[in-house]
């Protein structure tokens, strides 16, 4: 049973729910100001968010071109 335990979250990493219901994720070290986390949990890109939030380093935009612009 005890493969049934849930992994402990990463430190700093706090999950809250909307008004509208949806839960999302955030970082905050210390007393400082909350990074929202947009990417979904578990994936690669979550992961590369958390911890450029975690080190207060801003994260690498994917750049699109716009046709008609």
């Amino acid at each position: 049973m005890i493969d049934a335990m849930p992994r402990p979250r990463p430190p700093y990493l706090h999950r809250e729910k909307t008004y509208r219901g949806k839960y999302v994720w955030y970082v905050r070290v210390g007393k400082g100001p909350r990074i929202r986390i947009k990417a979904e949990y578990g994936t690669p890109e979550f992961d590369a968010a958390y911890q450029a939030a975690r080190n207060a380093e801003p994260l690498a935009q994917k750049t699109s071109v716009r046709a008609g612009g």
